[in-house]
């Protein structure tokens, strides 16, 4: 293998496990199932872990979720074709391409959409950054302000839980 890091769009364990405590805190009725590879890290405080399965299992994981939360790929545009609402932290990947009008696309506004000016720019940050600040720059708390808005409003709508 080329490369042995982690790709550059990917949003950092420790916002995900940041992100799961402050969203079981405002929405409990809401059951929080991660989704990922086999060697995929396990999310502290998720209520189910799903590594490693069948595409046909977690589409219909995904068919039957609130909403999608990840960093952009596969998953995202899955789940959105199955008509799953998602929340999506974008980093070297464009918004302008890749993200979906009906989905909450969350940007730093910083430092992004660096995909493809170099040969490595998935593995290696162009600025030369350890910790890319377009993805180590979304905070929980900019997120989960903009899930908990999609949830504030179907509950206001009176969704079934």
């Amino acid at each position: 293998e080329k490369y042995k890091k982690d790709q550059t769009k990917l949003w950092p364990i420790e916002h995900y496990e940041c992100l799961v405590k402050m969203f079981r805190k405002a929405y409990p009725m809401y059951e929080i199932v991660q989704l990922g590879g086999v060697e995929t890290e396990r999310i502290e405080g998720v209520d189910r872990c799903v590594k490693g399965e069948s595409i046909e299992l977690v589409k219909y994981i995904l068919k039957d979720s609130m909403l999608h939360f990840d960093c952009e790929g596969g998953l995202v545009h899955l789940a959105t074709a199955l008509g799953t609402k998602c929340a999506v932290v974008f980093g070297p990947t464009p918004i302008e391409y890749y993200g979906y009008p009906q989905n909450i696309n969350i940007a730093t506004g910083k430092c992004h959409n660096c995909m493809s000016l170099s040969e490595d720019w998935y593995v290696n940050c162009l600025r030369g950054e350890d910790r890319p600040q377009c993805m180590y720059g979304i905070s929980p708390e900019m997120v989960f302000e903009r899930i908990s808005g999609y949830f504030n409003d179907i509950s206001m709508k009176g969704a079934k839980l």
